[in-house]
Protein backbone atom coordinates (compact mmCIF):
# COMPACT_ATOMS: atom_id res chain seq x y z
CA UNK A 1 0.00 0.00 0.00
CA UNK A 2 3.14 2.39 0.61
CA UNK A 3 4.49 1.78 -2.92
CA UNK A 4 1.75 4.01 -4.27
CA UNK A 5 1.68 6.93 -2.04
CA UNK A 6 3.31 10.41 -3.49
CA UNK A 7 5.69 10.13 0.05
CA UNK A 8 9.85 9.92 0.49
CA UNK A 9 11.41 6.71 1.30
CA UNK A 10 12.53 8.22 4.56
CA UNK A 11 8.10 8.82 5.42
CA UNK A 12 7.53 5.59 4.44
CA UNK A 13 10.48 3.85 6.24
CA UNK A 14 9.10 5.65 9.32
CA UNK A 15 5.58 5.09 8.47
CA UNK A 16 6.35 1.03 8.32
CA UNK A 17 8.71 1.31 11.65
CA UNK A 18 5.80 2.89 13.72
CA UNK A 19 3.05 0.30 12.20
CA UNK A 20 5.50 -2.57 13.35
CA UNK A 21 4.80 -4.73 16.40
CA UNK A 22 7.81 -5.08 18.70
CA UNK A 23 9.20 -8.35 18.68
CA UNK A 24 9.03 -10.66 21.63
CA UNK A 25 5.59 -8.44 22.67
CA UNK A 26 2.63 -8.75 22.58
CA UNK A 27 1.30 -5.08 22.00
CA UNK A 28 -1.93 -5.88 24.19
CA UNK A 29 0.16 -7.23 27.23
CA UNK A 30 0.47 -4.35 29.92
CA UNK A 31 4.07 -4.30 30.07
CA UNK A 32 3.45 -2.30 26.57
CA UNK A 33 1.80 0.62 27.74
CA UNK A 34 -1.67 0.24 28.73
CA UNK A 35 -3.33 -0.16 31.66
CA UNK A 36 -5.06 -3.33 31.45
CA UNK A 37 -5.25 -5.80 28.37
CA UNK A 38 -8.77 -4.02 27.37
CA UNK A 39 -7.42 -0.38 27.47
CA UNK A 40 -4.44 -1.89 25.45
CA UNK A 41 -6.51 -3.33 22.98
CA UNK A 42 -9.06 0.23 23.03
CA UNK A 43 -6.18 1.96 22.13
CA UNK A 44 -4.70 -0.39 20.19
CA UNK A 45 -7.55 0.09 17.74
CA UNK A 46 -7.26 3.63 17.94
CA UNK A 47 -4.50 4.02 16.75
CA UNK A 48 -4.87 1.34 13.81
CA UNK A 49 -8.03 2.92 13.04
CA UNK A 50 -6.00 6.75 12.81
CA UNK A 51 -3.07 5.11 10.94
CA UNK A 52 -5.61 3.58 8.48
CA UNK A 53 -7.44 6.79 7.97
CA UNK A 54 -4.15 8.49 7.40
CA UNK A 55 -2.54 6.67 4.86
CA UNK A 56 -6.54 6.67 3.27
CA UNK A 57 -6.13 11.11 3.20
CA UNK A 58 -2.77 10.45 1.78
CA UNK A 59 -3.86 8.20 -1.16
CA UNK A 60 -6.74 10.98 -1.73
CA UNK A 61 -4.00 13.70 -2.39
CA UNK A 62 -3.09 11.66 -5.27
CA UNK A 63 -6.93 12.84 -6.69
CA UNK A 64 -5.87 15.96 -5.54
CA UNK A 65 -3.50 16.23 -8.10
CA UNK A 66 -4.90 15.57 -11.55
CA UNK A 67 -2.23 15.94 -13.89
CA UNK A 68 0.63 13.82 -12.11
CA UNK A 69 0.61 11.72 -15.03
CA UNK A 70 0.07 13.06 -17.86
CA UNK A 71 2.61 15.01 -16.72
CA UNK A 72 5.22 12.21 -15.71
CA UNK A 73 4.29 11.22 -19.69
CA UNK A 74 4.56 14.39 -21.38
CA UNK A 75 8.65 14.54 -19.44
CA UNK A 76 9.22 10.98 -20.45
CA UNK A 77 8.34 11.68 -23.95
CA UNK A 78 9.41 15.18 -24.86
CA UNK A 79 12.47 15.74 -21.87
CA UNK A 80 12.73 17.96 -19.32
CA UNK A 81 12.52 22.08 -20.88
CA UNK A 82 8.56 20.55 -22.59
CA UNK A 83 7.80 19.23 -18.82
CA UNK A 84 8.95 22.90 -17.10
CA UNK A 85 6.82 24.77 -19.79
CA UNK A 86 3.53 22.38 -19.05
CA UNK A 87 4.74 22.95 -14.96
CA UNK A 88 4.58 26.82 -15.41
CA UNK A 89 1.10 26.67 -17.30
CA UNK A 90 -0.45 24.56 -14.19
CA UNK A 91 1.50 27.61 -11.97
CA UNK A 92 -0.58 30.27 -13.61
CA UNK A 93 -3.90 28.35 -13.71
CA UNK A 94 -3.59 28.15 -9.92
CA UNK A 95 -2.67 31.38 -9.59
CA UNK A 96 -5.47 32.19 -11.82
CA UNK A 97 -7.98 30.05 -9.43
CA UNK A 98 -6.60 31.51 -6.35
CA UNK A 99 -7.73 35.30 -7.43
CA UNK A 100 -10.71 34.05 -8.60
CA UNK A 101 -11.18 32.99 -4.93
CA UNK A 102 -9.89 36.32 -3.24
CA UNK A 103 -12.21 38.50 -6.44
CA UNK A 104 -15.04 36.74 -5.84
CA UNK A 105 -14.43 36.55 -1.36
CA UNK A 106 -13.80 40.70 -1.54
CA UNK A 107 -15.80 42.31 -4.40
CA UNK A 108 -18.63 39.72 -5.64
CA UNK A 109 -19.38 38.67 -2.45
CA UNK A 110 -20.42 42.24 -0.55
CA UNK A 111 -22.00 43.19 -3.45
CA UNK A 112 -24.36 40.38 -3.07
CA UNK A 113 -24.27 40.90 0.77
CA UNK A 114 -24.92 44.54 0.56
CA UNK A 115 -26.55 45.05 -2.67
CA UNK A 116 -26.43 49.01 -3.37
CA UNK A 117 -30.13 50.55 -3.10
CA UNK A 118 -30.81 51.64 -6.87
CA UNK A 119 -31.86 55.71 -6.94
CA UNK A 120 -35.54 54.93 -8.91
CA UNK A 121 -37.86 52.30 -8.97
CA UNK A 122 -35.94 48.92 -9.80
CA UNK A 123 -36.08 48.23 -14.03
CA UNK A 124 -37.77 45.22 -15.27
CA UNK A 125 -35.41 43.14 -16.75
CA UNK A 126 -36.76 40.79 -19.30
CA UNK A 127 -33.61 39.22 -20.41
CA UNK A 128 -34.54 40.35 -24.48
CA UNK A 129 -31.97 43.43 -23.25
CA UNK A 130 -28.84 41.30 -22.71
CA UNK A 131 -29.50 39.95 -26.19
CA UNK A 132 -30.33 43.33 -28.00
CA UNK A 133 -29.08 45.62 -25.81
CA UNK A 134 -31.68 48.23 -25.94
CA UNK A 135 -33.33 50.10 -22.58
CA UNK A 136 -36.57 49.89 -22.29
CA UNK A 137 -37.69 52.82 -20.56
CA UNK A 138 -40.51 52.48 -18.06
Amino acid sequence: MLRGMPLSLAEKRSLREKSRTPRGKWRGQPGSGGVCSCCGRLRYACVLALHSLGLALLSALQALMPWRYALKRIGGQFGSSVLSYFLFLKTLLAFNALLLLLLVAFIMGPQVAFPPALPGPAPVCTGLELLTGAVRKP
